[in-house]
């Protein structure tokens, strides 16, 4: 596939900023470069138990008046499966996570029936009634990758501009995945209320005199500088609103501050610069890494078509490494196993006819009074232990026979292709409106 793309204007950058400020005119169509929705990079395939695939996308809100939170999160948990992701990246989740509704709201999208998931989501601190604030970083991670999560290794920046994990490796220090999001160089809309403005806020409750890119900066190498410190290594990704070829910019120097190798320079250095936002004409989206991962751990690199994962106006940019030279051992394929309680813990009718179940039971077989009688003589106390056990365990069978069952996760593969099929066509609506044409990929 050729990954040779022709350049065109609109990117989210103080130049292009003030180009589309100057000459704000309505168009009856805006032209996207057609090689947006192709796949671009590594085309080879490798078996998904021996890779550990590492996505990020900005997903450009997770709740819209088009799709619910819900529906979004059940699609990329679908499309991850689907596609053999292990770790998801996202940026520009748009949810005030200090609104407890949406919280929890998130919190049980992504705990749904779809197998082991674990995450981390991170927003800004200012507070909204209606669950909605600009910006913010998370990351979702499935399979079996989620018990190599470091106890306690999950966290973010309380301004919601990097989410990050720390993954255990044997006999070597933890791996960090970090998700990001940089505010562009001026606000979008310079009379709203962007991420731009939220962060120019926190900074000025302390007296941080800075522009939010540079403190942006500043506060990630800090960060990032911390854990090499310790010997971790680095995988960092998602949308920068900046490009290695920038004069202006800042990531170039961030990633030679850090010491940090860009996978995509290494394997494509003859097509550096593409569109990876849908309007624009620069390599925003991009992900790196430390050099101790690059050789022999890096298997594949490529973006996948703008909108492919979700109804969004960018790229995801997709990192495969050996599982076998990253972690040390190969990590299982994903399933979505496990022993399904008959009770769920929050079901208060249920969790009460459990307790008084067992209750009676043990009561009825006097098992409160023959525990009483536990007495310092070994062989006797073995025998009425082991008698004991025997009876709590039947008094749980009995419980069992009482409580309703939850009912298993439904699953359904047409339900599923039926989701991808609205979420398509969702897409090609939304691009309708922007006066832009979406069908290459919805063909």
């Amino acid at each position: 596939m050729s990954t040779t793309m022709s350049t065109f204007p609109g990117a989210c950058n103080q130049a292009d900023y003030q180009h589309m400020t100057r000459h704000h005119t309505p168009l009856h169509h805006r032209e996207v470069d057609e090689h947006f929705f192709d796949w671009l990079g590594d085309t080879t395939q490798t078996a998904p138990e021996n890779l550990f695939t590492i996505a990020f996308q900005n997903v450009h809100g997770l709740s819209s008046p088009q799709q619910t939170l819900e529906s979004k999160v059940f699609e990329l948990l679908d499309n991850m499966t689907a596609m053999n992701i292990t770790a998801l990246g996202v940026s520009e989740h748009h949810i005030a996570l200090t609104n407890h509704q949406w919280r929890h709201r998130l919190h049980d999208a992504l705990h749904a029936p779809s197998g082991k998931v674990t995450s981390q989501i991170n927003s800004g601190p200012e507070l909204d009634q209606h669950g909605k604030l600009f910006g913010g970083t998370g990351i979702i991670l499935q399979g079996n990758a989620t018990g190599r999560v470091v106890p306690g290794g999950k966290g973010g920046d309380p301004m919601g501009r990097w989410s990050y994990i720390h993954l255990r490796r044997k006999q070597l220090p933890p791996v960090t995945l970090i998700s990001v999001y940089q505010v562009c160089d001026n606000p979008t809309n310079r009379l709203g209320d962007t991420a731009w403005h939220q962060q120019r806020r926190q900074l000025d409750l302390t007296n941080r005199d800075q522009h939010p890119r540079d403190a942006f900066k500043e506060d990630l190498t800090t960060f990032i500088t911390n854990l090499q410190s310790r010997q971790h290594s680095i995988i960092v990704g998602g949308d920068w609103n900046d490009w290695l070829g920038s004069r202006k910019g800042r990531l170039l120097k961030l990633c030679t501050h850090l010491g940090l190798v860009d996978p995509w320079t290494h394997k494509y250095p003859q097509n550096l610069d593409f569109a990876t936002f849908e309007t624009g004409r620069h390599r925003i989206d991009s992900v790196f890494i430390s050099p101790n991962l690059l050789q022999p751990a890096v298997k594949a690199i490529r973006y996948t078509p703008g909108g492919l994962l979700c109804n969004t106006d960018h790229r995801a940019v997709m990192l495969s490494l050996d599982s076998d030279f990253l972690f040390g051992q190969t990590i299982s394929p994903h399933s979505s196993g496990g022993v399904q309680r008959s009770v769920k813990s929050k079901d208060r009718q249920a969790v009460t006819t459990y307790i008084e179940t067992m209750h009676s039971h043990i009561l009825a077989n006097n098992g409160f009074s023959r525990g009483n009688n536990l007495t310092d003589d070994i062989n006797d106390a073995n025998t009425l232990v082991e008698a004991l056990d025997h009876l709590v365990g039947e008094a749980g069978d009995v419980e069992e026979k009482r409580c309703i069952p939850r009912r298993k996760p439904w699953y359904s593969k047409k339900l599923i292709r039926l989701r991808y099929i609205v979420s398509l066509l969702r897409h090609y609506s939304n691009g309708l409106r922007a006066n832009i044409d979406r069908s290459k990929i919805i063909h």
